[in-house]
């Protein structure tokens, strides 16, 4: 953030439901953790500070593996097919931004905490 505003933005140059699932977890949760909220953008011309999903090299990848690399500035998640960018994100997330998932417990359960005493 500079002056208020992001400067970075989430790139997505495909049709790909799961490309833009990817880019709008990345978007919902860097907003959580830095109140930026980053604009995802398709552009051709790319800059410093991008994240670019769903290009990238695709060499040696898995139908849901996923490769994070940086070159000039610019992250690129790429995936071998499927499910392979949204696993990037969470990767992103999860080892690089300290993102943790916690489950909700549903109104009709109940959450029972067993205390033990340890001496």
């Amino acid at each position: 953030m500079r002056d208020g505003k992001p400067q970075s933005r989430i790139v997505v140059n495909s049709d790909s439901p799961v490309d833009r699932r990817a880019a709008d977890l990345l978007q919902d949760f860097v907003g959580r953790i830095s109140d930026a909220k980053l604009p995802v953008v398709e552009s051709k011309k790319l800059k410093k500070g991008d994240v670019v999903i769903g290009q990238g090299s695709t060499e040696g990848l898995t139908e849901d593996g996923f490769r994070l690399d940086d070159g000039d500035g610019i992250l690129y998640i790429s995936s071998g097919g499927d499910k392979g960018t949204l696993n990037g994100v969470v990767q992103l997330l999860e080892d690089y931004l300290g993102v943790q998932y916690y489950a909700a417990v549903a109104e009709d359960e109940s959450l029972q905490l067993i205390v033990y005493n340890h001496l």
